[in-house]
């Protein structure tokens, strides 16, 4: 694996502005998420040869298969590889590090409407989207000039 994408879903897939009152069952089979930002990320998987890990509470709920298929049925056409580790008294970023160590990584993002630690912890590879708005073409710019970036990295 080269390129990683650690993703969130609230606030970059599933968005404020497109989700609306969605049901459990619209959630389960993708339904909800927002074409745009599928769009988006589409082009950043297809542009960057990424990977996309998730980092979303919705691991909590969903097995690794079911995340997959919903992103499928969404139309995302690159590969959700696994998710962080599930371990809820321990932060994000800890996780995350926690998964790179275990995994091949050359370059990554982190994409999320929630900065907590993350932003702290990986200034430089972390990109804020909004809630309402999710996965834009600026944060998709953002994220690409990440993952192209040569720049060894540190973990």
């Amino acid at each position: 694996m080269a390129n990683v994408i650690f993703l969130d879903i609230e606030g970059v897939v599933f968005t404020g502005c497109y989700s609306g009152e969605a049901d459990l069952n619209s959630v389960k089979n993708g339904s909800r998420f927002d074409p745009l930002a599928i769009y988006w990320l589409n082009r950043l998987v297809m542009e960057t040869g990424a990977d996309v890990v998730i980092t979303s509470t919705w691991r909590y709920i969903f097995n690794l298969s079911q995340l997959r298929q919903q992103f499928s049925s969404a139309g995302f056409r690159g590969n959700v590889v696994d998710y962080i580790p599930i371990d809820i008294d321990v932060p994000r970023s800890r996780n995350i590090r926690r998964w790179m160590y275990t995994n091949e990584v050359d370059q990554f993002v982190i994409i999320d409407d929630v900065a907590d630690d993350l932003a702290k912890v990986f200034p430089d590879r972390f990109i804020r989207t909004s809630y309402h708005r999710g996965l834009t073409f600026e944060t998709y710019a953002q994220s690409k000039a990440i993952l192209l970036d040569s720049t060894e990295i540190a973990v």
